[in-house]
Formats: structure tokens, sequence, C-alpha cells
């Protein structure tokens, strides 16, 4: 299992999480993980991350219209807070930045373990795979979940 997952996994053991249902209020999530998370319009950027010592700010973007894109958009800067927070303090994410699962340049890296764990988050293998044993993995699957964490 790559660093990201391990590290979403992490989370997930921290905090208790029994079931899918836990993972419905993401925002707790980021505020047991010590973010404070906001909803107001960013231009240039779907997300941010500001980080003072061990408190943190995630700050979303209004402007983005796709619940899912939210969400993950969210998932993507608690991956920040957990696998980058030694590297910086500012971190603003664009839409380039949430798809850079096949750029190769250094920021792409962080970007792509960064999307890496957002997912893992969202979708835990220990819930999702036994769901994909028979039918294989795809979205209309996710969709179909009963607690479609990408829904919400």
């Amino acid at each position: 299992m790559a660093a990201p997952h391990r590290a979403a996994e992490r989370v997930l053991n921290e905090l208790g999480v029994a079931g899918p249902e836990d993972l419905q209020l993401l925002d707790a999530i980021a505020f047991e993980r010590g973010a404070v998370v906001l909803y107001k319009p960013l231009y240039g950027a779907e997300a941010r991350l500001v980080t003072l010592g061990k408190d943190a700010i995630i700050t979303i973007s209004s402007l983005v219209r796709d619940a899912r894109r939210r969400r993950f958009s969210l998932a993507h800067e608690v991956g920040h807070l957990e696998l980058h927070r030694h590297r910086s303090s500012v971190f603003i994410c664009t839409s380039q930045d949430l798809d850079s699962w096949g750029r190769q340049s250094a920021d792409a890296h962080l970007e792509r373990e960064t999307n890496e764990f957002a997912a893992a988050l969202l979708l835990p293998e220990r819930f999702f795979a036994q769901r994909c044993r028979d039918t294989g993995p795809s979205l209309e699957l996710i969709a179909q979940w009963p607690t479609c964490l990408m829904c919400r």
C-alpha cells in the first residue's frame, strides 16, 4: 500500500471510523485533524490550506458548484495537512492541481499524492473493496453505494 493510502488508513483508524456512514461529515474529520473548514469565494483556486503551528484553516471555494468536487477538494486539503504540512504553511490548489493525476513536475507529484490520499479517505478500501469483488470498480457502483461518499 502506497504512503498516501497508508496515511488515509491511519487517519481512519485514529478517528475510529467503523463504517462508511462515519465519513459523511468530512468537515468534522478535518476539524479532528486540526483544521477549521470555511466555504467562501476563492478566485483562481478551488481550495486553500493555511497552517500555523498545529492550527489550520481549509477554505473551499463556494464558486465551485459541484458538491462532489467540493468534497474531493476538502479531502485533498486534508491530504496536504496530513502529508505535506512540513513542506509549506500555505497550499493553494487550482483545478489543474486537483486534476494532476498524470502530470510529471515536482509540484504535480505532491498533488498526485494528495489526490491519492483523498481518494483513499473518501472511498476506503476496507469498505469499498468488498463491493468490487463481484462486479469490479466503476462510477456506477460508487453512485449506487448507500452512503456514496463522493456524492454528498
